[in-house]
């Protein structure tokens, strides 16, 4: 009986420190992979605060282009109601 005893109490420390060995292996590939993907993220948020200026400097460039395009066509529409009304007038009361 006491050997059996001692047979199950090796196994259950058995079982105990297998169990203890591999949480403790889980939980570093959990904790080596959290690291992998925060230094992912740190790496991109380096990228993109060393570059904000060229992205703003596009997106201004872009902009401009576009108001000057609008002004210019506005510029032109108005030019053409202007000589269309060449020779005539009109009171506006």
């Amino acid at each position: 009986m006491n050997q059996v005893k001692r047979l199950s109490d090796s196994k259950t420390r058995i079982s105990l420190g297998s169990l203890r060995g591999m949480s403790g292996l889980l939980l570093s590939i959990v904790c080596c992979a959290a690291l992998v993907h925060l230094e992912f993220r740190i790496k991109e948020h380096h990228r993109l605060l060393s570059h904000p200026t060229t992205i703003c400097d596009q997106m201004e460039d872009k902009i401009l282009r576009k108001v000057q395009q609008n002004f210019n066509r506005w510029a032109a529409a108005t030019e053409e109601k202007r000589s269309e009304g060449k020779g005539k007038f009109s009171i506006v009361i």
